[in-house]
Protein backbone atom coordinates (compact mmCIF):
# COMPACT_ATOMS: atom_id res chain seq x y z
CA UNK A 1 0.00 0.00 0.00
CA UNK A 2 1.35 3.36 -1.16
CA UNK A 3 0.90 5.57 2.07
CA UNK A 4 2.34 6.87 4.95
CA UNK A 5 1.09 9.49 8.05
CA UNK A 6 -2.64 9.90 6.36
CA UNK A 7 -5.69 8.52 6.81
CA UNK A 8 -7.49 5.96 4.20
CA UNK A 9 -11.15 4.92 4.68
CA UNK A 10 -12.39 1.89 3.04
CA UNK A 11 -15.97 1.20 2.89
CA UNK A 12 -17.23 -2.35 1.73
CA UNK A 13 -20.30 -2.26 0.19
CA UNK A 14 -23.55 -4.84 0.20
CA UNK A 15 -24.42 -5.51 -3.32
CA UNK A 16 -28.60 -6.03 -2.97
CA UNK A 17 -30.81 -8.84 -4.61
CA UNK A 18 -31.36 -8.08 -8.55
CA UNK A 19 -34.73 -8.25 -9.53
CA UNK A 20 -35.56 -6.72 -13.13
CA UNK A 21 -38.78 -7.19 -15.56
CA UNK A 22 -42.07 -6.33 -14.77
CA UNK A 23 -40.74 -4.41 -11.79
CA UNK A 24 -40.93 -0.84 -11.63
CA UNK A 25 -38.32 1.41 -11.75
CA UNK A 26 -37.99 4.37 -10.20
CA UNK A 27 -35.89 7.64 -10.49
CA UNK A 28 -34.14 10.19 -8.60
CA UNK A 29 -33.70 13.53 -10.01
CA UNK A 30 -34.87 11.70 -13.83
CA UNK A 31 -33.02 9.09 -13.50
CA UNK A 32 -34.51 5.35 -12.75
CA UNK A 33 -33.82 2.58 -10.33
CA UNK A 34 -34.82 -0.25 -9.27
CA UNK A 35 -37.95 0.21 -7.05
CA UNK A 36 -37.37 -3.03 -5.15
CA UNK A 37 -34.42 -3.05 -2.47
CA UNK A 38 -33.78 -6.12 -0.48
CA UNK A 39 -32.34 -6.30 2.83
CA UNK A 40 -28.99 -6.77 3.19
CA UNK A 41 -28.49 -10.54 4.77
CA UNK A 42 -26.22 -12.37 6.98
CA UNK A 43 -24.28 -11.17 9.61
CA UNK A 44 -21.89 -7.49 9.19
CA UNK A 45 -18.07 -8.27 9.89
CA UNK A 46 -15.92 -5.30 10.79
CA UNK A 47 -12.26 -5.46 10.46
CA UNK A 48 -10.88 -2.69 12.18
CA UNK A 49 -7.84 -1.29 13.36
CA UNK A 50 -7.43 2.25 15.02
CA UNK A 51 -4.13 3.63 16.05
CA UNK A 52 -4.92 7.14 16.90
CA UNK A 53 -8.02 8.94 17.31
CA UNK A 54 -9.25 12.75 17.07
CA UNK A 55 -12.12 15.30 17.27
CA UNK A 56 -13.21 16.58 14.49
CA UNK A 57 -15.83 19.87 13.92
CA UNK A 58 -18.98 20.04 11.46
CA UNK A 59 -22.12 22.40 11.06
CA UNK A 60 -25.25 22.54 11.88
CA UNK A 61 -27.81 23.53 9.68
CA UNK A 62 -27.82 27.24 9.75
CA UNK A 63 -30.62 27.89 12.01
CA UNK A 64 -29.34 26.22 14.66
CA UNK A 65 -27.83 28.42 17.67
CA UNK A 66 -24.98 26.64 17.91
CA UNK A 67 -21.90 26.79 14.93
CA UNK A 68 -19.99 23.36 15.35
CA UNK A 69 -20.37 20.01 16.18
CA UNK A 70 -18.08 17.20 16.46
CA UNK A 71 -16.44 14.12 14.49
CA UNK A 72 -15.65 12.07 17.57
CA UNK A 73 -13.31 8.83 17.63
CA UNK A 74 -13.15 7.37 20.89
CA UNK A 75 -9.72 8.02 22.99
CA UNK A 76 -9.15 11.75 21.20
CA UNK A 77 -6.17 13.23 22.60
CA UNK A 78 -6.07 15.61 19.50
CA UNK A 79 -8.43 18.26 17.72
CA UNK A 80 -8.60 19.12 14.38
CA UNK A 81 -10.28 22.11 13.31
CA UNK A 82 -11.93 21.61 10.31
CA UNK A 83 -14.26 23.73 8.56
CA UNK A 84 -14.00 26.84 9.78
CA UNK A 85 -10.42 26.91 7.85
CA UNK A 86 -7.92 26.35 10.50
CA UNK A 87 -5.25 23.59 8.90
CA UNK A 88 -4.16 21.12 11.85
CA UNK A 89 -1.43 18.74 11.09
CA UNK A 90 -2.57 14.84 10.91
CA UNK A 91 0.47 13.37 10.67
CA UNK A 92 0.44 11.50 14.03
CA UNK A 93 -3.31 9.62 12.69
CA UNK A 94 -3.10 6.29 11.44
CA UNK A 95 -6.77 4.74 11.08
CA UNK A 96 -7.43 1.85 8.53
CA UNK A 97 -10.82 0.95 8.72
CA UNK A 98 -12.76 -1.37 6.17
CA UNK A 99 -16.13 -1.98 7.04
CA UNK A 100 -17.58 -5.39 5.29
CA UNK A 101 -21.13 -5.99 4.30
CA UNK A 102 -22.73 -9.14 3.15
CA UNK A 103 -23.99 -9.64 -0.72
CA UNK A 104 -27.42 -9.95 -1.42
CA UNK A 105 -26.99 -8.48 -5.12
CA UNK A 106 -28.46 -5.56 -7.18
CA UNK A 107 -28.15 -2.21 -5.39
CA UNK A 108 -25.08 -0.95 -3.28
CA UNK A 109 -25.99 -0.63 0.55
CA UNK A 110 -23.52 0.03 3.56
CA UNK A 111 -24.91 -0.04 7.38
CA UNK A 112 -24.45 2.84 9.84
CA UNK A 113 -25.93 3.54 13.26
CA UNK A 114 -27.93 6.98 13.91
CA UNK A 115 -28.94 8.21 17.72
CA UNK A 116 -28.31 7.32 21.21
CA UNK A 117 -29.03 4.23 21.67
CA UNK A 118 -27.72 3.15 18.31
CA UNK A 119 -30.51 2.56 15.58
CA UNK A 120 -28.78 0.78 13.16
CA UNK A 121 -30.08 1.77 8.81
CA UNK A 122 -28.92 0.27 6.00
CA UNK A 123 -28.26 2.93 3.30
CA UNK A 124 -28.04 2.61 -0.45
CA UNK A 125 -24.66 4.05 -1.88
CA UNK A 126 -25.95 6.38 -4.84
CA UNK A 127 -23.82 8.54 -6.63
CA UNK A 128 -26.79 9.58 -8.86
CA UNK A 129 -28.29 11.46 -5.88
CA UNK A 130 -26.82 14.10 -2.61
CA UNK A 131 -28.38 13.84 0.45
CA UNK A 132 -28.29 11.32 2.92
CA UNK A 133 -31.62 10.89 4.02
CA UNK A 134 -33.18 7.59 6.42
CA UNK A 135 -36.49 6.55 6.86
CA UNK A 136 -38.33 7.27 10.62
CA UNK A 137 -40.15 4.69 12.18
CA UNK A 138 -43.99 4.48 11.33
CA UNK A 139 -43.09 6.50 7.67
CA UNK A 140 -44.56 4.22 5.17
CA UNK A 141 -46.93 5.66 2.53
CA UNK A 142 -48.44 4.72 -0.40
CA UNK A 143 -47.33 1.15 -1.59
CA UNK A 144 -44.68 0.80 0.72
CA UNK A 145 -45.07 -0.94 3.88
CA UNK A 146 -43.99 -0.66 7.24
CA UNK A 147 -42.63 -4.15 7.22
CA UNK A 148 -40.74 -3.17 4.49
CA UNK A 149 -39.00 -0.30 5.10
CA UNK A 150 -37.89 -2.32 8.26
CA UNK A 151 -35.49 -4.56 6.71
CA UNK A 152 -33.24 -1.91 6.20
CA UNK A 153 -33.97 -0.31 9.73
CA UNK A 154 -35.25 3.18 10.76
CA UNK A 155 -34.58 5.59 12.78
CA UNK A 156 -36.66 7.44 15.60
CA UNK A 157 -35.85 10.81 17.24
CA UNK A 158 -37.95 10.19 19.59
CA UNK A 159 -36.08 7.48 20.54
CA UNK A 160 -32.50 9.33 20.67
CA UNK A 161 -31.78 11.29 23.62
CA UNK A 162 -28.95 13.15 21.52
CA UNK A 163 -31.35 14.31 18.60
CA UNK A 164 -31.62 17.77 17.65
CA UNK A 165 -35.11 18.46 15.22
CA UNK A 166 -34.70 21.36 12.77
CA UNK A 167 -38.44 20.91 11.42
CA UNK A 168 -38.01 24.22 9.72
CA UNK A 169 -35.18 23.10 7.22
CA UNK A 170 -37.26 20.63 4.89
CA UNK A 171 -36.59 18.26 2.24
CA UNK A 172 -38.84 16.46 -0.47
CA UNK A 173 -37.59 14.01 -3.18
CA UNK A 174 -39.48 12.37 -5.84
CA UNK A 175 -39.08 9.62 -7.58
CA UNK A 176 -39.71 8.46 -11.61
CA UNK A 177 -42.32 5.67 -10.37
CA UNK A 178 -44.46 8.49 -8.08
CA UNK A 179 -42.47 7.08 -4.93
CA UNK A 180 -40.49 9.50 -2.68
CA UNK A 181 -39.45 10.48 0.83
CA UNK A 182 -40.19 14.30 2.60
CA UNK A 183 -39.04 15.09 6.09
CA UNK A 184 -36.79 17.56 7.46
CA UNK A 185 -33.07 17.65 9.31
CA UNK A 186 -31.63 16.37 11.99
CA UNK A 187 -28.47 16.34 14.14
CA UNK A 188 -27.62 13.10 16.51
CA UNK A 189 -25.12 10.80 16.35
CA UNK A 190 -23.89 9.18 13.51
CA UNK A 191 -21.91 6.15 14.23
CA UNK A 192 -20.01 4.47 11.19
CA UNK A 193 -17.90 1.45 13.28
CA UNK A 194 -17.72 0.46 17.06
CA UNK A 195 -14.96 2.55 17.22
CA UNK A 196 -16.00 5.69 14.98
CA UNK A 197 -18.99 7.87 16.02
CA UNK A 198 -19.65 11.12 14.74
CA UNK A 199 -21.66 12.94 17.83
CA UNK A 200 -23.60 15.85 15.82
CA UNK A 201 -24.10 14.89 12.15
CA UNK A 202 -26.52 16.60 9.91
CA UNK A 203 -28.68 13.90 7.99
CA UNK A 204 -32.73 14.15 6.58
CA UNK A 205 -34.87 11.83 8.31
CA UNK A 206 -38.04 11.12 6.31
CA UNK A 207 -41.65 11.26 8.40
CA UNK A 208 -43.27 10.48 5.00
CA UNK A 209 -41.96 7.61 2.22
CA UNK A 210 -43.21 5.55 -0.20
CA UNK A 211 -39.60 4.45 -1.56
CA UNK A 212 -38.21 2.37 1.18
CA UNK A 213 -34.95 2.27 2.05
CA UNK A 214 -32.89 5.14 2.82
CA UNK A 215 -30.77 6.80 0.73
CA UNK A 216 -26.56 7.81 1.04
CA UNK A 217 -25.80 10.33 -1.96
CA UNK A 218 -22.50 11.13 -2.92
CA UNK A 219 -22.51 13.39 -5.37
CA UNK A 220 -22.68 17.66 -5.29
CA UNK A 221 -23.89 19.42 -2.63
CA UNK A 222 -25.99 21.73 -5.08
CA UNK A 223 -27.79 18.53 -5.65
CA UNK A 224 -29.10 18.21 -2.69
CA UNK A 225 -33.01 18.78 -2.03
CA UNK A 226 -32.87 20.52 1.39
CA UNK A 227 -33.87 23.91 1.91
CA UNK A 228 -30.78 23.82 3.98
CA UNK A 229 -27.67 23.05 2.29
CA UNK A 230 -25.10 20.31 4.67
CA UNK A 231 -22.20 18.48 4.16
CA UNK A 232 -22.94 14.66 2.52
CA UNK A 233 -20.86 11.91 3.55
CA UNK A 234 -17.48 12.43 0.98
CA UNK A 235 -17.92 16.41 1.29
CA UNK A 236 -17.72 16.20 5.09
CA UNK A 237 -15.15 13.39 5.30
CA UNK A 238 -12.70 16.14 3.22
CA UNK A 239 -13.87 19.50 5.33
CA UNK A 240 -13.00 17.76 8.59
CA UNK A 241 -9.23 16.71 6.91
CA UNK A 242 -10.05 13.17 7.03
CA UNK A 243 -9.41 12.93 3.84
CA UNK A 244 -6.96 15.42 1.61
CA UNK A 245 -9.69 15.52 -1.06
CA UNK A 246 -13.69 14.95 -1.97
CA UNK A 247 -13.01 11.83 -4.28
CA UNK A 248 -13.77 8.32 -3.76
CA UNK A 249 -13.14 5.39 -6.06
CA UNK A 250 -15.49 2.87 -6.85
CA UNK A 251 -14.62 -1.41 -6.51
CA UNK A 252 -17.86 -2.90 -7.15
CA UNK A 253 -16.44 -6.56 -7.83
CA UNK A 254 -18.30 -9.11 -9.96
CA UNK A 255 -21.28 -9.75 -10.39
CA UNK A 256 -21.12 -12.84 -7.55
CA UNK A 257 -18.72 -11.18 -5.09
CA UNK A 258 -19.77 -11.13 -1.32
CA UNK A 259 -18.77 -7.05 -1.45
CA UNK A 260 -17.27 -4.07 -3.14
CA UNK A 261 -15.30 -1.40 -2.03
CA UNK A 262 -15.48 2.60 -1.74
CA UNK A 263 -11.99 4.30 -0.93
CA UNK A 264 -12.58 7.90 -0.39
CA UNK A 265 -9.13 10.38 -0.60
CA UNK A 266 -7.62 7.52 -2.59
CA UNK A 267 -8.37 5.30 -5.40
CA UNK A 268 -6.45 1.53 -5.69
CA UNK A 269 -3.51 0.95 -8.55
CA UNK A 270 -3.86 -3.12 -8.50
CA UNK A 271 -7.96 -2.63 -8.79
CA UNK A 272 -7.70 -1.86 -12.52
CA UNK A 273 -5.32 -2.55 -15.59
CA UNK A 274 -3.84 -0.11 -17.65
CA UNK A 275 -4.17 3.68 -16.77
CA UNK A 276 -6.60 5.75 -15.65
CA UNK A 277 -8.57 8.26 -18.39
CA UNK A 278 -9.52 11.12 -16.77
CA UNK A 279 -12.65 12.63 -17.91
CA UNK A 280 -14.05 15.82 -17.32
CA UNK A 281 -17.53 16.16 -15.44
CA UNK A 282 -19.88 17.93 -17.31
CA UNK A 283 -22.14 21.29 -16.47
CA UNK A 284 -25.49 18.71 -16.55
CA UNK A 285 -28.74 18.52 -14.25
CA UNK A 286 -29.63 15.31 -13.22
CA UNK A 287 -32.27 15.28 -16.28
CA UNK A 288 -29.63 15.64 -18.93
CA UNK A 289 -30.33 19.49 -19.49
CA UNK A 290 -27.43 22.24 -19.39
CA UNK A 291 -26.42 23.75 -16.36
CA UNK A 292 -24.44 26.61 -15.35
CA UNK A 293 -22.70 24.90 -12.54
CA UNK A 294 -21.85 21.05 -12.05
CA UNK A 295 -24.50 19.03 -10.72
CA UNK A 296 -25.14 15.81 -11.84
CA UNK A 297 -21.92 12.72 -12.65
CA UNK A 298 -22.03 13.11 -16.55
CA UNK A 299 -19.21 12.59 -19.01
CA UNK A 300 -18.93 12.31 -22.82
CA UNK A 301 -19.25 8.62 -24.19
CA UNK A 302 -18.17 8.66 -27.53
CA UNK A 303 -18.97 5.13 -28.83
CA UNK A 304 -20.84 1.66 -27.96
CA UNK A 305 -19.99 -1.10 -29.77
CA UNK A 306 -21.21 -5.13 -29.98
CA UNK A 307 -19.28 -7.63 -31.63
CA UNK A 308 -17.03 -4.97 -33.59
CA UNK A 309 -20.41 -3.22 -35.07
CA UNK A 310 -21.15 0.45 -33.68
CA UNK A 311 -24.72 0.53 -31.86
CA UNK A 312 -24.36 3.99 -32.57
CA UNK A 313 -23.14 6.67 -34.86
CA UNK A 314 -23.25 9.51 -32.02
CA UNK A 315 -21.76 10.45 -28.74
CA UNK A 316 -23.57 10.57 -25.56
CA UNK A 317 -23.37 12.32 -22.34
CA UNK A 318 -23.92 9.70 -20.13
CA UNK A 319 -24.48 9.45 -16.26
CA UNK A 320 -22.44 7.23 -13.65
CA UNK A 321 -25.00 5.84 -10.84
CA UNK A 322 -24.31 3.39 -8.49
CA UNK A 323 -28.14 3.93 -8.15
CA UNK A 324 -29.17 2.47 -11.21
CA UNK A 325 -29.43 -1.26 -11.75
CA UNK A 326 -29.22 -1.22 -15.28
CA UNK A 327 -27.80 0.63 -18.58
CA UNK A 328 -30.25 3.04 -20.10
CA UNK A 329 -30.04 4.35 -23.41
CA UNK A 330 -32.23 6.34 -26.08
CA UNK A 331 -34.26 4.44 -28.22
CA UNK A 332 -31.86 3.66 -31.36
CA UNK A 333 -29.04 2.65 -29.20
CA UNK A 334 -31.46 0.40 -27.16
CA UNK A 335 -33.29 -0.80 -30.10
CA UNK A 336 -29.72 -1.85 -31.93
CA UNK A 337 -28.59 -3.76 -28.48
CA UNK A 338 -31.44 -5.72 -27.28
CA UNK A 339 -33.05 -6.34 -30.62
CA UNK A 340 -29.80 -8.07 -31.58
CA UNK A 341 -29.83 -10.75 -28.97
CA UNK A 342 -33.60 -10.61 -27.95
CA UNK A 343 -36.77 -10.42 -28.65
CA UNK A 344 -39.55 -8.09 -26.70
CA UNK A 345 -41.60 -10.40 -24.57
CA UNK A 346 -44.76 -8.69 -23.10
CA UNK A 347 -44.94 -10.48 -19.74
CA UNK A 348 -41.77 -9.78 -18.16
CA UNK A 349 -41.76 -6.30 -19.89
CA UNK A 350 -38.70 -6.17 -21.04
CA UNK A 351 -36.15 -7.48 -24.26
CA UNK A 352 -35.39 -11.07 -23.12
CA UNK A 353 -32.98 -13.82 -23.87
CA UNK A 354 -32.38 -17.46 -23.21
CA UNK A 355 -30.12 -17.26 -20.68
CA UNK A 356 -27.34 -19.38 -21.77
CA UNK A 357 -27.58 -17.22 -25.06
CA UNK A 358 -23.81 -16.29 -25.93
CA UNK A 359 -22.64 -12.87 -27.09
CA UNK A 360 -19.40 -10.72 -27.17
CA UNK A 361 -18.43 -7.68 -24.36
CA UNK A 362 -20.79 -4.68 -24.97
CA UNK A 363 -17.83 -1.96 -25.49
CA UNK A 364 -18.32 1.81 -23.99
CA UNK A 365 -15.49 3.76 -25.70
CA UNK A 366 -14.36 7.04 -23.61
CA UNK A 367 -11.53 8.91 -25.33
CA UNK A 368 -8.57 6.63 -25.72
CA UNK A 369 -9.88 4.15 -23.18
CA UNK A 370 -12.62 1.43 -23.68
CA UNK A 371 -14.74 -0.72 -21.12
CA UNK A 372 -15.58 -4.11 -21.88
CA UNK A 373 -18.80 -5.05 -19.67
CA UNK A 374 -19.06 -9.53 -20.81
CA UNK A 375 -22.64 -10.12 -22.34
CA UNK A 376 -22.86 -12.34 -19.50
CA UNK A 377 -23.52 -9.66 -17.23
CA UNK A 378 -25.77 -7.98 -19.40
CA UNK A 379 -28.21 -10.95 -18.66
CA UNK A 380 -30.42 -10.71 -15.14
CA UNK A 381 -32.59 -13.43 -13.59
CA UNK A 382 -36.36 -12.63 -13.77
CA UNK A 383 -37.65 -13.53 -10.16
CA UNK A 384 -41.52 -14.60 -10.16
CA UNK A 385 -43.62 -13.48 -7.16
CA UNK A 386 -43.26 -17.81 -6.33
CA UNK A 387 -39.34 -17.71 -5.76
CA UNK A 388 -39.13 -19.11 -9.09
CA UNK A 389 -37.36 -17.76 -12.12
CA UNK A 390 -39.29 -17.49 -15.24
CA UNK A 391 -39.63 -19.78 -18.24
CA UNK A 392 -40.97 -19.95 -21.69
CA UNK A 393 -41.06 -23.15 -23.04
CA UNK A 394 -39.21 -25.23 -20.50
CA UNK A 395 -36.06 -22.37 -21.00
CA UNK A 396 -34.84 -19.86 -18.49
CA UNK A 397 -35.66 -16.37 -19.50
CA UNK A 398 -33.37 -13.36 -18.21
CA UNK A 399 -33.63 -9.92 -18.90
CA UNK A 400 -31.42 -8.18 -21.43
CA UNK A 401 -29.68 -5.04 -18.80
CA UNK A 402 -30.76 -2.26 -21.27
CA UNK A 403 -33.69 -0.26 -20.87
CA UNK A 404 -35.15 2.44 -23.01
CA UNK A 405 -34.92 6.05 -22.13
CA UNK A 406 -37.13 9.17 -22.81
CA UNK A 407 -34.32 11.29 -22.53
CA UNK A 408 -31.04 11.59 -24.90
CA UNK A 409 -28.76 10.64 -22.28
CA UNK A 410 -27.21 7.00 -21.23
CA UNK A 411 -27.04 6.21 -17.84
CA UNK A 412 -24.21 3.82 -16.61
CA UNK A 413 -25.62 1.67 -13.67
CA UNK A 414 -24.33 -1.00 -11.76
CA UNK A 415 -24.36 -3.07 -14.48
CA UNK A 416 -21.31 -1.25 -16.38
CA UNK A 417 -19.91 -0.08 -13.11
CA UNK A 418 -18.93 -3.58 -11.82
CA UNK A 419 -16.52 -4.03 -14.99
CA UNK A 420 -15.58 -0.03 -14.29
CA UNK A 421 -12.71 1.15 -12.39
CA UNK A 422 -13.95 4.51 -11.11
CA UNK A 423 -12.45 7.60 -9.23
CA UNK A 424 -14.59 10.07 -9.17
CA UNK A 425 -12.90 13.64 -8.10
CA UNK A 426 -15.54 16.52 -6.90
CA UNK A 427 -12.90 18.77 -6.32
CA UNK A 428 -11.42 19.36 -9.84
CA UNK A 429 -14.29 18.05 -11.22
CA UNK A 430 -12.90 15.05 -12.78
CA UNK A 431 -14.52 10.85 -13.43
CA UNK A 432 -11.58 8.56 -14.03
CA UNK A 433 -12.31 5.21 -15.76
CA UNK A 434 -10.32 2.21 -16.00
CA UNK A 435 -10.98 -1.90 -16.77
CA UNK A 436 -11.36 -3.26 -13.59
CA UNK A 437 -9.24 -5.84 -12.16
CA UNK A 438 -10.78 -8.33 -9.85
CA UNK A 439 -7.80 -8.98 -7.25
CA UNK A 440 -7.44 -9.14 -3.71
CA UNK A 441 -4.03 -7.02 -4.46
CA UNK A 442 -4.40 -3.39 -3.12
CA UNK A 443 -2.08 -0.49 -3.99
CA UNK A 444 -3.72 2.88 -2.55
CA UNK A 445 -2.41 6.29 -3.29
CA UNK A 446 -4.04 9.06 -1.44
CA UNK A 447 -5.24 12.56 -3.55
Amino acid sequence: MKFSNKIIFFLFLALVERITGAMPLKATGGHKKLNKRAAVGGPVTVNMSVNTTSTIKNTLPSSSNTTTTELQVKGVSKAIAGINGTTVSKDNLNLDVQLVIENDYSLYSAEFCFGTPCQKVSLQIDTGSSDLWIPATGSATGGTTNSAIQEHGTYSVNGSSTAIEFQDDTFSITYGDSSGANGYLVVDALQISDDITIDLATFEVATSNSAGQGVCGMGYLSEEVTSKEYLNLPALLKKNNITSSNSYSLYLNSEDATSGQIIFGAYDEAKYEGDLQKLPILKKNSDGSESSTYKALFVKLDGIMAENTELTTKSYDALIDTGTTLVYAPSDLYSNYTEKYGTYDSNAGSYTAPCDTVGTPLSFQFADTTIKVPFSDMLYNISLTNGSYYMKNGVQQCSIGMVESSGDYVILGDVFLRSAYTFINLDDNTISLGQVKYTSESSVVLV
